[in-house]
C-alpha cells in the first residue's frame, strides 16, 4: 500500500528535524523575551511555556501540510484564499488555547480575553503557518529533484543499453558478410563443410540475438565464441590453430557480450593475411589486482606489414564504444606489436562477478504544481516583493486596529502612528528580501554541510532581525514624535521573533526557486534523452527486425547446400544484399513513429531550440 503524499514528504526523520527547528525558534523567542522585557516572569517558568508551544507546532506541521495539500487547478483564487484563512484561524485558536492552558498550569492565569490573545499572536501564527507551507513545498521540490535525477540516470542507462544493443546488431551483419562469402567459396568445393558452417552461423546468430544482459561471464563468452572459431577452422583448416589459455579465476568474471569475436576477427583479418606458413591465434585471460586482462595474439606479419591502422574498422570501433558505454573510463584496449612478430590486442576491464540486481524500472516522479501565482512571482520578483510586503503591512495594521478595538484602546493610539509603524517595518523587509534570497541560493542548506549551514543561517537570521529592529527604531525616530515612538525594546519583542521567521521563510523561497529552476532545466534534458532513446531503440529494432527469419534461412540453406549448390549460392548472395541494404538504410521520421509504438514510447516532439 502506498503512503499518503504528506507522509512521503514529512517522513519521521524530517518531523524530528522539524521538532528541532521549532525548539530552536522557541528558544529564540524565549531569549528575546527574557533579555528585553523587564516585567517577564522568571526564566524557569517560561521554559515549559515555550517548550509546549514548540511541541504544539511540531504536531501541527503535518496537519497544516495536509490542509494545504495541492487540490488541483479547479479551485478559484477566492477559494484558495479562504482555505488559507481557515487554516490560519484554526492554527491560531489552537496556539492561543495552548498558551493560555500552559499559563494556567504554571499558576499565571491570563487576564486578557481569549480573542485578544488570538489577535495578539495572529501575526506570529500566520508566519509560522507560512513557514510550514513553504517547507512542505521546498521538501516536495527537493524530492522531485531527487526523483528527476534518478529518472534521468535510469533514462541514460536505458539509452546506453539500447546503444549497446544496436552496436551488437551492427556487428552481426558485419561478421555475416565475411562468413557468407566463405560459405559461397565452400559451396562447390566442400558442400558438407559449407553446411556445417551455415549451422554454426545459425547457432552464433541465435545466441547473439538472445535478450540477455549486456554482460556475460567469460566462460559463457568463450562458449558463444566457439561457433565462430569453428567457422574459422573450417575456412582455414590447413593453416590456422587456435589456443585458449584462460585461468580458472578469470572464467567467472563478467565481460561485454560478443566482445571477443571482433578481437579474434581482427587477428585473422589483419594478423594472418599474407602468410604462407601455419598461423596461430592465442586467447589469454587472467585476473590481476581486481582487473581482468584479456589478450588475443597472433603470429602474423605485424601491424605495419599488414597495412593496418590501429583502432580503425567497424569491429574495434564498436568494441571501444561499447566499453565506454559500460565502464566509463575504467577500461583499456591496446594494439601492440609483439617482439617475436605478430600482434597483440589487449583488453583490460574491472573484474566484476555476477550479482542479483533487479532491473531498474522507469522511475516515477512528480514535480510540485507551482501554480499561476507562483509563476507570476517568478517572472516579476521585484513587483511580487513590493506587493507581498505591502499586503503584510496592511494585515499588520488591520491586526493592530482590531486588537485595540477589542481591548477598548483605540482612542489612545492614533491610526497614523500605527500606519507609519507597520508600513515602515514592512518596507525595511522589502529592501532586505533580495539579500536574504541571494544568501539562500549562495549558501543552500543541503548535503553534508546542511547542519552547519543551518546554524550559520540561524545566526544570520538573528543578526538580520536585530538589524531590522534597530533600523526600524531609527526610522520611526525620524518619522514620529518621541511620545508616539514604541518603547525599546519591549515593543519590538514580537517583531524580532517575526523577523527571524521571515528570514527562514525567505530562505525557503530561495531554495524553492532554485529547485524549480533546476527542474525546468531538466525537463528539456529529459525530453531530449527520451527522443534519443526512442531513436536508439528504433535503430536496434531495425537491425534486429527479423533475426529468427535469418536463422531459419541459414538452417534451410545448410540443408540445401548439399543438394543444390548453385541455388544455395544465389540465395546466399541475395541474403548478403539484404543485409547490406539493412545496414545502409536511412531511418525516416515515419519509421521513428512506428518504432515508438512498438517499443511503447509516446510520440515525441522535436525539442524547442
Amino acid at each position: 500500500m502506498s503512503r499518503h503524499p504528506i507522509l512521503q514528504t514529512w517522513t519521521s526523520r524530517r518531523l524530528r528535524w522539524a521538532a528541532v527547528g521549532w525548539v530552536v525558534l522557541a528558544l529564540v523567542e524565549y531569549g528575546v523575551v527574557v533579555s528585553s522585557t523587564s516585567s517577564a516572569p522568571p526564566p524557569r517558568r517560561l521554559l515549559p511555556f515555550y517548550g509546549s508551544i514548540a511541541l504544539l507546532w511540531t504536531a501541527l506541521t503535518p496537519l497544516v501540510a495536509w490542509w494545504e495539500r495541492p487540490r488541483g487547478n479547479h479551485m478559484s483564487v477566492v477559494a484558495r484564499i479562504l482555505v488559507v484563512l481557515a487554516g490560519v484561524t484554526a492554527a491560531g485558536v489552537l496556539d492561543s488555547m495552548a498558551r493560555r492552558l500552559v499559563l494556567v498550569a504554571e499558576g499565571m492565569p491570563p487576564w486578557t480575553p481569549f480573542w485578544a490573545t488570538w489577535l495578539y499572536f495572529i501575526d506570529v501564527t500566520a508566519a509560522q503557518y507560512c513557514a510550514i507551507v513553504l517547507a512542505t513545498r521546498v521538501l516536495g521540490a527537493h524530492d522531485a529533484v531527487v526523483a528527476r535525477t534518478r529518472a534521468e540516470l535510469v533514462l541514460r542507462a536505458q539509452l546506453a543499453r539500447t546503444r549497446l544493443s544496436y552496436l551488437e546488431a551492427q556487428l552481426q551483419p558485419h561478421f555475416l558478410f565475411n562468413a557468407l562469402g566463405a560459405v559461397s567459396e565452400l559451396a562447390y568445393e566442400a558442400p558438407a563443410a559449407a553446411a556445417r558452417m551455415l549451422r554454426q552461423l545459425a547457432s552464433l546468430l541465435r545466441t547473439a540475438t538472445e535478450r540477455r544482459g549486456e554482460e556475460v561471464t567469460l566462460d559463457e563468452e568463450l562458449a558463444t565464441l566457439e561457433p565462430y572459431l569453428d567457422i574459422q577452422r573450417i575456412r582455414f583448416a590447413d593453416w590456422l590453430r587456435i589456443e585458449q589459455l584462460v585461468s580458472p579465476e578469470a572464467r567467472g568474471v563478467l565481460v561485454p557480450r560478443l566482445v571477443l569475436q571482433p578481437l579474434v576477427e581482427n587477428a585473422i583479418k589483419h594478423g594472418l593475411v599474407g602468410r604462407s606458413s601455419r598461423g596461430r591465434i592465442e586467447i589469454l585471460a587472467r585476473v590481476e589486482d581486481r582487473v581482468l586482462h584479456v589478450a588475443v595474439r597472433d603470429n602474423g606479419v605485424g601491424l605495419g606489414a599488414a597495412g593496418h591502422t590501429p583502432g580503425h574498422g567497424i569491429g574495434l570501433r564498436n568494441v571501444r564504444e561499447r566499453l565506454a558505454a559500460l565502464y566509463g573510463g575504467a577500461w583499456r584496449l591496446t594494439l601492440d606489436a609483439l617482439p617475436s612478430g605478430g600482434t597483440s590486442v589487449a583488453l583490460s576491464i574491472p573484474a566484476r562477478r555476477p550479482t542479483r540486481d533487479d532491473d531498474a524500472g522507469t522511475a516515477s516522479f512528480g514535480a510540485p504544481d507551482a501554480g499561476r501565482v507562483v509563476e507570476a512571482m517568478r517572472r516579476h520578483p521585484a513587483a511580487a516583493t513590493v506587493l507581498g510586503w505591502f499586503l503584510w503591512g496592511s494585515a499588520w495594521v488591520g491586526q493592530s486596529r482590531a486588537y485595540l478595538v477589542l481591548r477598548g484602546r483605540l482612542a489612545e493610539a492614533a491610526m497614523p502612528r500605527v500606519l507609519v509603524t507597520h508600513f515602515a517595518g514592512a518596507a525595511l523587509w522589502a529592501v532586505a528580501t533580495p539579500i536574504v534570497v541571494w544568501l539562500a541560493r549562495r549558501f543552500p542548506v543541503e548535503g553534508r554541510t546542511a547542519p552547519w549551514r543551518a546554524i550559520a543561517h540561524l545566526a544570520l537570521a538573528t543578526i538580520v532581525a536585530l538589524a531590522h529592529a534597530l533600523t526600524w527604531r531609527a526610522l520611526l525616530g525620524a518619522l514620529l514624535r518621541p511620545a508616539d515612538q514604541p518603547q525599546w525594546p519591549e515593543a519590538y519583542v514580537t517583531a524580532i521573533f517575526v523577523s527571524v521567521l521571515a528570514y527562514f521563510i525567505l530562505l525557503g523561497v530561495g531554495h524553492y526557486g532554485s529547485a524549480m529552476q533546476w527542474l525546468r532545466e531538466r525537463e528539456n534534458t529529459a525530453a531530449s534523452l527520451r527522443a534519443e532513446l526512442a531513436e536508439s531503440r528504433l535503430h536496434a529494432a531495425t537491425s534486429r527486425a527479423q533475426p529468427e527469419a535469418l536463422v531459419r534461412e541459414l538452417e534451410r540453406l545448410a540443408e540445401e547446400v548439399v543438394h543444390d549448390t548453385a541455388g544455395t549460392e544465389r540465395a546466399i548472395a541475395s541474403l548478403a544484399d539484404n543485409l547490406r541494404e539493412a545496414l545502409d538504410a536511412n531511418v525516416s521520421r515515419q519509421a521513428l513513429a512506428a518504432a515508438a509504438a512498438v517499443t511503447g514510447e509516446h510520440a515525441i516532439a522535436q525539442p524547442v531550440r
